[in-house]
C-alpha cells in the first residue's frame, strides 16, 4: 500500500540544498538568492498538481446530485482531473458517461442541452465555466452524478504538510520545483541543468502511468 509521509518542508529542504543554499526546511532564502521561499512554494504547488493530473495516480470519489433538465454542475472543490464519471438513474442503474467536448456535443447530438433523454450519455469539461462540468443530452429525470477524481485537498508551504503523492514520487516533484527554479530568467538562470530535471519529472509522470496501466492489466 503506498504510505504518504514526506512534507512539503522535506521537498523544500532537498531544494534548497540542490540549489546551493542553506537548507532550513523551506523557512527562508536570503536576500541575495536569485529565488525566494514564495516562488519554491508555487512551483512545488504547481507540480503536484501537473503530476496528479497526467497521471491520475490518486484517486477519490464523490456524487453530485443531478436534476431533471439540467445540463452544467459544479465540480468538487479539490478536483483536479476527472478519472470516470457514471450517471445513475432513480431505479439505482448505473451506467458510465463517455468523456467528450462541447463541439463534438453541439455536432453530435444538437440541441443535446433543450432535449431531454431518458439519461445522459456524454460529460464535458471543455469550454465550460470554471469549476464546471456538463452532460449531454439533458436528463429526463433526476439521478445521481458519480465522479472518480483525483484531489488535492491541501496548498502545500513550509508548514509540514503532507504531499498528496506516494513517497517514491516525491523525488519527482523536487526535479520539477529545481526545472522551474533553474529556467527563470536572471542570475541563477541554468537551461542546460534546467533541461535535465525537467526529463527526470518527466520519468516520474511515466512511471506513474506504467504502474497504473500494470495495475489495470492484473485486475482484468
Amino acid at each position: 500500500m503506498a504510505e504518504y509521509n514526506v512534507t512539503d518542508r522535506e521537498v523544500l529542504h532537498e531544494v534548497q540544498l540542490w540549489l546551493i543554499e542553506e537548507g532550513n526546511n523551506g523557512a527562508s532564502l536570503p536576500e541575495s538568492s536569485p529565488w525566494d521561499i514564495a516562488e519554491l512554494q508555487q512551483y512545488l504547488n504547481d507540480r503536484q498538481r501537473r503530476l496528479l493530473r497526467e497521471t491520475l495516480m490518486v484517486s477519490k470519489r464523490d456524487v453530485v446530485g443531478g436534476l431533471a433538465g439540467q445540463t452544467t454542475y459544479e465540480l468538487p472543490e479539490d478536483w483536479i482531473a476527472t478519472k470516470r464519471a457514471a450517471w445513475q438513474d432513480e431505479l439505482g442503474t448505473i451506467r458510465e458517461l463517455h468523456q467528450t467536448d462541447s463541439w463534438a456535443l453541439d455536432r453530435g447530438l444538437p440541441e443535446w442541452d433543450r432535449k431531454r433523454a431518458t439519461r445522459p450519455l456524454l460529460y464535458a469539461e471543455t469550454d465550460v465555466p470554471p469549476d464546471t462540468f456538463q452532460v449531454g443530452p439533458a436528463p429526463r429525470n433526476v439521478g445521481v452524478v458519480h465522479l472518480l477524481y483525483t484531489a488535492v485537498e491541501a496548498t502545500l508551504g513550509n508548514t509540514g504538510v503532507k504531499l498528496a503523492v506516494p513517497d517514491e514520487f516525491a523525488p519527482y516533484l523536487k526535479w520539477g520545483v529545481l526545472a522551474d527554479c533553474l529556467r527563470k530568467e536572471g542570475p541563477g538562470q541554468d537551461l542546460p541543468r534546467a533541461t535535465y530535471c525537467e526529463e527526470r519529472f518527466d520519468e516520474g509522470i511515466a512511471l506513474g502511468r506504467l504502474i497504473l496501466d500494470e495495475l489495470a492489466r492484473g485486475a482484468q
